[in-house]
């Protein structure tokens, strides 16, 4: 899962307990190498498509809730989460990227393995198994891979050949943009918001736009171009309100983005695909514009009802990923 190497050095050698700070630069280290796999094995599925692709990019999406797991821990501890994107391996030799995968993956497991020994807290041991058992099924799942890529041509990629390809390539980065930081968003939200049910929704929320970018870079592939990876501004926030109300306001620029793409480029396919995108951006904005319209009329009921701390759920967390409500 790219280069990594221990932050950390051995608590028997130091003769100290971990602070909870020190556990958190431990678990921000590993949650940046789950954003660099996330973007390593995005990219090499797009680039080998086929059979293959497929199958990287459900490794993908494993990461993702590895990096939401990161995420979630450090939010629990009263760390900031970084959601920086890392630089990750652009390869184009669909062998030499099944190779990398698979030495990323026993890099990950090498390196998880030792923040585990260090961070004395159950819980996290805990979610560091759970982890590292996955990663070694990626790498025996990459390894099956290897005979299926061997041979295949690498891709290549070329400058726009035309004021038509050129005004593509710019569409397909301004979605791949932007869907890149709507992932990037309701991640974020997903492990910060109060509600586990809530975040759990919004996680969805993510996995619609990684699909969403990968139609656009698949395409951007197929017609010569390589995809950037670069996302478009980010604002963050923790207020509910403030979280509603952005993601209203991003979604309806999405759906203004899609509906500007398919009255400026003929290409009856694509617009279809455009169409469709804007379609669930708008589903999306319709969720939150609800949820916002509620979160506004809660106040008034709390104030007709009495609380019953019965119907109150716990925040999904570290121990709850293994049954374990958070105290």
């Amino acid at each position: 899962m790219g280069s990594g190497s221990s932050i950390a050095g051995n608590d028997s050698e130091r003769g100290t307990v971990m602070t909870d700070n020190e556990v958190v630069e431990l678990l921000a280290h590993d949650m940046s190498m789950e954003h660099q796999a996330i973007l390593q094995y995005l990219f090499a599925a797009w680039v080998i498509g086929g059979e293959v692709g497929p199958s990287v990019e459900s490794v993908a999406r494993d990461e993702m809730r590895h990096f939401k797991y990161f995420g979630l821990a450090i939010a629990e501890l009263g760390g900031k989460p970084n959601m920086e994107g890392p630089a990750f391996q652009r390869l184009t030799d669909p062998t030499a990227i099944v190779l990398a995968n698979i030495a990323s993956e026993d890099e990950a497991v090498r390196v998880y393995t030792q923040h585990r020994d260090l961070i004395p807290d159950p819980r996290i041991k805990k979610l560091y198994d759970r982890i590292i058992e996955e990663e070694m099924y990626h790498g025996q799942k990459f390894q099956r891979m290897v005979p299926k890529v061997e041979g295949m041509p690498p891709v290549e990629f070329h400058e726009p050949q035309s004021p038509q390809q050129e005004t593509l390539f710019r569409f397909l980065e301004e979605d791949i943009a932007g869907e890149y930081a709507a992932i990037l968003r309701y991640l974020h939200q997903s492990f910060v918001v109060a509600d586990g049910k809530l975040g759990n929704a919004i996680e969805d929320r993510a996995i619609d736009e990684m699909k969403h970018m990968g139609w656009m870079a698949e395409h951007k592939i197929d017609s010569g171009g390589e995809p950037v990876l670069q996302p478009a501004p980010v604002q963050y926030s923790t207020e509910l309100s403030e979280i509603f109300q952005y993601n209203i306001q991003l979604e309806k620029g999405a759906e203004e983005r899609y509906q500007r793409h398919i009255d400026g480029y003929e290409d009856p396919d694509l617009q279809r695909v455009w169409a469709h995108i804007k379609f669930q951006e708008e589903h999306h904005t319709d969720d939150f514009e609800n949820r916002l319209a509620d979160l506004n009329r809660a106040p008034e009921a709390q104030a007709a009802t009495p609380p019953d701390a019965s119907n109150v759920k716990p925040k999904t967390s570290v121990g709850s990923l293994f049954g374990k409500p958070q105290a």
